[in-house]
């Protein structure tokens, strides 16, 4: 076979010409489900129909029991149907202009169409990928911590045939930023505007709408929206209020009395500004800031600080949704089941189910300590002498299921860890700043690999925003548009990790083409398939001249 050969095409088509057997890594990055940045191909939604079709990332595939909308994934459930239950006794939803109001609720269980989807979809490629795969291999790839998502993913793994008996790794990076809600600063905001505020305000303007005879789709055509009033009526997710604008438009309208003027008119309550800070990341997003930076903390950026204003936002200072700053991602290891009884009968018959430990232990020129006190015994730690520091001197240390590449993040232990010293090792370094350490997502030069004769294009995820990162892209241009490009040195390691020397590597959702430059730097033959076609000619440069780096090297 040829060393590289790329396929702009649908996975699930292009999967089936594939010779059975004839994988020995599955090495990728699929969507997570998580509707990001809003691109199409991650957003999802199961529909049941009598048709029972997939539309969705591959238009016109079957998939039994299931029929996804649009060009992707629809977005995640929000909070009106996941959330939002309906009472069995008094047959109320949760939240709503009229919400259950029972002493003892007892609540419908919901499952959650878009997870189920999820599932489903991952069962879906899963399957197709697993009978291309030689028994005994890997399938490995990364996904989001998130814990819905990430079990939903391990389920449709196992319900498509493979075993999920081991550890997965994890990767550590610095470089995510939190976006959390300031529950202080939403208090504020709203200023003492609730749900039972709006109720008396959504039943006079369903009284003035039937008096004057109007349906709720005339009054909308009367205002140019689509279904705006219905929210203001009340749904029963809740009710929300229009805008002063739309407010006057309806007085005239409905002939609406004065009553509800300062509801409306009410705005949120000012904070008061008690000095400036200065970020380079969007842990801000919301706040007023001045000056721009490219969310690497290389520009400086400055923010208001305010205090809260009502006893409530006081009461609460400090206090956020839980949306931690994201330090890790998983990546997930399958198998494939083997079709010998041992490890090493698989190894024998076709160069499976075994992992090349010594290709990837943790180089080290250091003697130290492990503090903590593991004396090493008869080839292995022994702890029974817990209150002692080991000594270690060998030259490279036996690899974890946890990767970083900065030894000061995990102290002297972190030798064990360090995949910034392997890639040295190994001469695979394209530029100082590629460390993914420092840089949760490659650096530039990293993902323009090839791209230099490529004419940017201006980035916009729709947010009106000057940082410069993955959610807030609006000011910058980019010659790899692909917003979750994954480091190549990850990627490397794991590639020499589950695959054997000269072994084939598939890559189903290749995207930008780090993976295919992964194996064009540790020799392993490639396939890669991507439906995008901007993404498939990205992709296609990058490793096209990784491959050209790699000759010249020789």
């Amino acid at each position: 076979m040829n060393k590289f050969e790329l396929f702009n095409e649908d996975c699930l088509k292009k999967l089936k010409d594939l010779s059975d057997e004839s994988i020995d890594l599955v090495l990728s990055d699929p969507p997570y489900g998580l509707e990001f940045m809003g691109k199409d191909w991650d957003k999802f939604s199961k529909i049941e129909s009598n048709k029972k079709r997939w539309e969705g990332k591959r238009k016109g595939k079957m998939i039994e029991g299931i029929e996804f909308e649009g060009t992707g994934f629809k977005t995640l459930l929000s909070f009106n149907f996941s959330n939002n239950l309906k009472c069995k006794v008094c047959g109320h939803y949760q939240f709503s202009g009229t919400p259950c109001k029972c002493e003892k609720p007892e609540w419908e269980q919901r499952t959650n169409p878009h997870l189920e989807g999820y599932q489903n979809f991952t069962t879906q490629w899963a399957s197709a990928v697993l009978p291309k795969m030689k028994a005994g291999s890997f399938l490995v790839f990364t996904m989001s911590p998130r814990q819905d998502l990430l079990w939903r993913c391990l389920a449709g793994l196992e319900k498509a045939g493979f075993e999920l008996k081991h550890s997965g790794l994890f990767w550590l990076y610095h470089t995510g930023f939190p976006k959390a809600s300031d529950v202080s600063k939403g208090i504020d905001k709203r200023n003492n505007r609730t749900q039972e505020t709006y109720i008396p305000f959504g039943r006079y303007l369903k009284e003035k709408r039937n008096e004057k005879g109007l349906s709720m789709n005339q009054i909308d055509s009367m205002l140019g929206t689509n279904t705006a009033y219905s929210w203001w009526e009340g749904r029963k997710a809740g009710i929300q209020l229009p805008s002063k604008d739309f407010y006057l438009k309806l007085k005239s309208i409905l002939d609406l009395d004065n009553r509800f003027d300062e509801l409306i008119e009410r705005t949120e309550a000012e904070r008061k500004i008690v000095g400036k800070s200065n970020t380079g990341y969007s842990e801000i997003m919301g706040s007023k800031v001045e000056g721009k930076g490219n969310g690497l903390g290389n520009e400086v950026l400055k923010y208001d600080i305010t205090e809260p204003n009502l006893e409530d936002a006081k009461r609460w200072s400090g206090f956020k949704s839980f949306s931690l700053k994201p330090a890790v991602e998983c990546i997930v290891v399958a198998q494939k089941p083997k079709s010998e009884k041992t490890i090493v009968g698989q190894v024998l018959d076709n160069g499976c189910g075994a992992v090349n430990i010594e290709s990837c232990r943790i180089p080290t020129d250091e003697t130290g300590l492990i503090k903590g006190g593991c004396k090493f015994k008869s080839g292995h730690f022994d702890n029974s002498e817990n209150t002692m520091d080991s000594e270690y001197s060998n030259d490279s240390r036996f690899p974890a299921n946890l990767l970083v590449s900065e030894k000061n993040v995990l102290s002297k232990n972190s030798c064990m860890y360090d995949l910034n010293a392997w890639a040295l090792k190994r001469n695979i370094t394209l530029t100082e700043d590629s460390a993914f350490f420092d840089v949760a997502k490659p650096s530039k030069k990293e993902k323009n690999l090839g791209l230099d004769k490529v004419v940017p294009e201006k980035v916009n995820d729709g947010r009106k925003a000057f940082v410069d990162n993955a959610f807030q892209r609006g000011e910058t241009l980019r010659k790899n548009v692909h917003p979750t490009t994954k480091p190549v040195k990850l990627f490397c390691y794991l590639s020499e990790l589950f695959c054997q020397p000269n072994g084939v590597v598939l890559d189903c959702f290749m995207g930008s083409g780090t993976t295919g430059v992964a194996c064009a730097k540790m020799n392993k033959h490639f396939i890669g398939i991507e439906l995008n076609k901007e993404y498939f000619e990205i992709a296609e440069k990058r490793i096209t001249e990784a491959s050209k780096q790699i000759k010249l090297g020789e």
